[in-house]
């Protein structure tokens, strides 16, 4: 699978120029394209086979919020049969095939593959005629970017501009029942919403269609009858991980930064001390990021590009 294949009917380059990577859009697939796909990948045939196969933690999910895991995908059929949501988190471990297609879209967005991973998300559905008998997943704000690709079945989306918190770094829930309290911390407006907003956009997504969210939209989905969803999902890095990273592996190789920080909890003339080497070593490291060649060497220790300038898209 490459990108076109997945927009499709937009090429890679009306979707990078028009949504990648903020954004959202709804594409009307068709089934048929998704053929091969399966034929690559047989594990993605239904819901059934996906669990079978998933060897990891599955978390059941329901509308209403309710949220827990079982220890694996066959745990987890009783549940899907129920009118769970179940959702396998970095399938690709389990379906190798996911694995070819990671390598493949993130390249074609400039990404590394090491940021993406695949989440199957399978519901069923057999007495959702009726809009609150769906299952699906409750109001929520994701850190991923997802390309949501939905192979069987049917979903109503609904979202809307997360005004709340900018840039979040996990998932944000409707109301003060959060994943991470730093979200408190790091709002831009409180308290955090309870439900949709009125003015929310809607998508009826069909079997070879495909919801492309952005990070930070709030969203709902109402999935009808038997589902199977795979979400191509990227997350991060920031600029906060590339900086601390890029810094560790230069600053490793001066010997004055692998100094013990002697002094450092001491009082008096030791914590002068401490703070007076620690100024020293901010104010040279200081002077090399002034620099204009810091900016382009240390992207390049993290995100290696190719002889030709082309950004290598292997898992690193």
């Amino acid at each position: 699978m490459d990108l076109d294949m997945l927009v499709a009917p937009l090429t890679a380059e009306e979707f990078i120029r028009d949504h990648w990577p903020n954004v959202p859009g709804f594409f009307a697939g068709d089934p048929v394209r998704l053929a091969p796909l399966v034929e690559a990948i047989p594990e993605l045939a239904s819901a059934t086979s996906a669990l079978e196969v998933f060897g990891d933690r599955v978390s059941i999910i329901r509308p209403d919020g309710f949220f827990a895991n079982v220890a694996n995908g066959k745990a987890a059929l009783p549940f899907y049969n129920a009118e769970f949501t179940c959702l396998l988190r970095s399938a690709e471990r389990f379906i190798p095939g996911l694995q070819l297609a990671i390598d493949q879209i993130s390249g074609e967005l400039g990404m590394p593959g090491s940021v993406f991973h695949c989440d199957i998300f399978a519901s069923t559905g057999q007495n959702a005629s009726a809009y609150e008998d769906a299952s699906g997943l409750a109001m929520h704000s994701d850190a991923e970017v997802n390309l949501a690709l939905l192979l069987t079945g049917r979903k109503v989306w609904q979202w809307a501009p997360n005004e709340h918190v900018r840039n979040q770094t996990t998932t944000v829930l409707r109301g003060d029942r959060q994943v991470s309290k730093s979200h408190f911390r790091i709002a831009d407006k409180l308290p955090f919403p309870t439900a949709m907003p009125g003015d929310a956009a809607s998508a009826e997504v069909t079997s070879g269609g495909m919801m492309f969210m952005p990070r930070g939209w709030w969203h709902t989905t109402k999935a009808y009858g038997e589902c199977l969803q795979v979400n191509f999902a990227m997350i991060g890095p920031t600029w906060i991980s590339i900086l601390t990273e890029a810094l560790s592996d230069r600053l490793m190789q001066d010997a004055a930064w692998r100094e013990y920080a002697y002094g450092i909890a001491a009082t008096g003339e030791s914590r002068s001390s401490a703070e007076a080497d620690f100024g020293r070593l901010l104010g040279d490291l200081a002077g090399y990021l002034r620099g204009d060649a810091a900016a382009k060497e240390l992207l390049s220790s993290v995100a290696p590009h190719d002889a030709d300038g082309q950004a290598r898209s292997s898992r690193a």
